[in-house]
This record gives C-alpha cells, sequence and structure tokens, in this order.
C-alpha cells in the first residue's frame, strides 16, 4: 500500500527497469525539464548561476515521466540533513512510542530562542512545522543512539560515522545525506515501507502536510545547518506523486530566504513544479 493513496488514480509505480534509467535517457530528461526558455528555469540559473552557491534539484515521479535532475554532481554530494531530518526523527519517536501525534505537548522552559516561533509550548505538529530545535532535542534524548544507528541502518538513510552526538548529529555532519539519497529515503516513506507501522504513518500525514488544495496535497521540511540549505518533500496530485530534494550553499540566513516567509529552495521548487504543470 502506499501512504495517502486515496489520491491516486492509478497507483502503478515505477518498474526495476524504469527505475533504472539509462545516462542517456537521464540526460534526456534532464533537458526536457530545464534547458527550455521559462519562469521556473530563469529561477533555477539565476539562483544556481553564482559558483559561490552551487546547489541542485532533484525531482522524481512514482509513475512513468522519470527523474530529473539539475546538478548531477551536487545531486550526489553528502551534506548534513540539518531539519529534514525531523522527517524521520519523527517517524520514529512515533514508532517507539515516545510521542502521540495528538496527545503530546512540548512545555517551554522559558528560554528565551532567536527564533521567536519557539518561545511558547507547542504540539508535534507545530513543533515540526516551525522546526523548534529545543522541541526535537527533547526527542532526542529519548530515542538514544542505539535506536538512530538502528532505523538509519534500515532506510539505508545517509552516511554515519563512529562518533555520534545525540543533540547536534543532524548538524554537525556526523550524520550526512545527498539529495538522491534524500528521494530514494522519501520514495521507500511514500510506499509505506514496513520500516514503520500503518498508524504511525497515518499519524505523520496530518504532521508534515504543509499545504491542500482540491487540486494537490504538499508534505514538506525545510533545512539549514549554517551553510546548506535544503528543501524536501512530495506532492500527491490525482494522477502522480512527485518527490522532490533541493539544496543549495547558504552561509547566512540571507542567502537562506527568498522572502521574508519563504526560503529561496522553496521558491525553486514551486518554480519548477509550476513549470512541470504538477501544482
Amino acid at each position: 500500500s502506499m501512504i495517502f493513496n486515496e489520491r491516486l488514480i492509478g497507483g502503478s509505480i515505477l518498474t526495476n527497469a524504469r527505475k533504472n534509467i539509462t545516462s542517456f535517457l537521464a540526460y534526456w530528461f534532464v533537458l526536457s525539464l530545464f534547458s527550455t526558455a521559462s519562469a521556473g528555469n530563469l529561477v533555477l540559473q539565476e539562483s544556481f548561476s553564482d559558483k559561490e552557491r552551487e546547489g541542485t534539484v532533484v525531482l522524481s515521479s512514482l509513475n512513468e515521466n522519470g527523474t530529473f535532475i539539475f546538478n548531477q554532481n551536487r545531486s550526489l554530494e553528502l551534506f548534513a540533513p540539518a531539519s529534514t531530518f525531523k522527517i524521520l526523527n519523527t517517524l520514529i519517536a512515533l514508532e517507539e512510542g515516545i510521542i502521540d501525534s495528538e496527545g503530546t505537548e512540548f512545555i517551554w522552559d522559558g528560554t528565551i530562542y532567536e527564533n521567536r516561533n519557539w518561545n511558547r509550548n507547542h504540539t508535534l505538529r507545530s513543533a515540526f512545522q516551525v522546526s523548534c530545535v529545543w522541541c526535537f532535542q527533547v526527542i532526542a534524548s529519548n530515542i538514544g543512539e542505539n535506536v538512530y544507528r538502528e532505523y538509519l541502518e534500515k532506510l539505508d538513510y545517509g552516511k554515519f560515522g563512529k562518533n555520534f552526538d545525540l543533540i547536534n548529529f543532524r548538524l554537525n555532519g556526523e550524520l550526512k545525506i545527498s539529495a538522491q539519497n534524500q528521494i530514494q529515503v522519501l520514495e521507500r516513506l511514500v510506499k509505506q515501507d514496513q520500516v514503520f507501522s500503518e498508524s504511525v504513518y497515518e499519524k505523520f500525514k496530518g504532521v508534515m502536510r504543509t499545504k491542500f488544495t482540491p487540486e494537490y496535497e504538499m508534505y514538506s521540511k525545510t533545512g539549514w545547518d549554517g551553510k546548506v540549505s535544503w528543501f524536501v518533500g512530495f506532492v500527491i496530485s490525482e494522477k502522480d506523486i512527485w518527490l522532490f530534494a533541493a539544496n543549495i550553499d547558504a552561509q547566512d540566513m540571507g542567502e537562506v530566504m527568498k522572502d521574508e516567509d519563504v526560503t529561496l529552495m522553496q521558491h525553486v521548487i514551486k518554480n519548477v513544479l509550476q513549470e512541470r504543470g504538477i501544482i
């Protein structure tokens, strides 16, 4: 079964042969997505034209429209997942019974954080949506290193070393992942990999969903470790599910953000999805 499969018409998935597309086909698909003059492509050109700001976009269909990659080499590079790891973090915590999607409340201890959104009590959904660091530090302390390692291995998530700072491993480089690996993990989650129970996936839907319209639903997460800005997730329409992962070099918040409430990577993905007629 698939997560959120009520929005699928066919529900078909790629065969191994289609998934393992040849280099020629991959190149052709990339050209078809990124070579024409359009608003979406102009955004990409403007965002990544500066050599100091290298980045990548990976867009993959679960039906028969292939995988599209901007900057193949970058898409294979490993970076700290930052807050995009909250996707897996939340699933693990739900599966282990550490938190509940509805009953859990994180009680703020009065510490003043630079991000004002963190300076209050949180539900699981609100903590996820505003990337409440202290909330997920509470979760991490209850999960523990051994459990994290177990799930990372089961899901083939990224690369992690011998050192494991329980509070900061997703930020300090002890755990790293590529954009293509983000897509692979997201695909397993969308298809409800048996690593997690069906009830956990059902609970997680309401936590991760960022947009709901009659035409599509979006489930996504931003992330930034002080060096690289991420935006990952998937869009469900009536005809298909599209997975996306994008990152770009960003040394400060000015380079992370496009506008006050929108990151540059959110802006790029929105335009690419619009370019393809997905949203």
